[in-house]
């Protein structure tokens, strides 16, 4: 499973530095149809791979004033954090690559325990190691698609 998650996630990250190479510093602030601008977006990605690290023993990669700016409840503004987006792939990328590496390690028996995230309480995500391959794949995918759509609507073309 881990080889398989890791291959996905490899994925995401790939076409999300596809989808974002061409964001200016405005693009970064603007959002369109009431939707969260790609700033944010990228931001709220970037610390998500640091709410996986305590389950695998990984640090940090974030300063706090991001988890403020971008963690759950946060609202977007032009006063959030602010940095390119090759500079929010790259935090995204080391973030998500330091999960990567430390997942194989992860125990099975430890894996299959609850999780115990109180947002997600009543999903069908259940266990750590569901917790830790959502938070891989189908978050990032989530929020690619965001950045995919908020590009369509600026009128770019598709990549694919």
């Amino acid at each position: 499973m881990t080889h398989d998650v890791a291959a996905l996630c490899r994925f995401l990250l790939d076409y999300l530095e596809k989808i974002t190479a061409e964001l200016t510093a405005e693009d970064m602030v603007t959002g369109t149809g009431g939707a969260n601008p790609p700033g944010w977006i990228l931001g709220h990605v970037a610390i998500v791979a640091d709410y996986a690290g305590p389950y695998l023993k990984v640090p940090r990669k974030c300063p706090a004033a991001w988890h403020k700016a971008f963690g759950p409840g946060s609202i977007p503004s032009r006063d959030m954090p602010q940095q390119t987006a090759a500079e929010w792939v790259a935090a995204i990328r080391a973030g998500y690559e330091g999960v990567l590496a430390a997942l194989p390690t992860a125990d099975e028996t430890w894996m299959g325990e609850p999780h115990g995230v109180p947002i997600l309480a009543g999903s069908k995500i259940e266990t750590k190691g569901q917790l830790l391959s959502h938070i891989l794949t189908t978050h990032l995918a989530i929020h690619v698609g965001q950045l995919s759509a908020w590009r369509r609507t600026q009128g770019q073309p598709p990549l694919f």
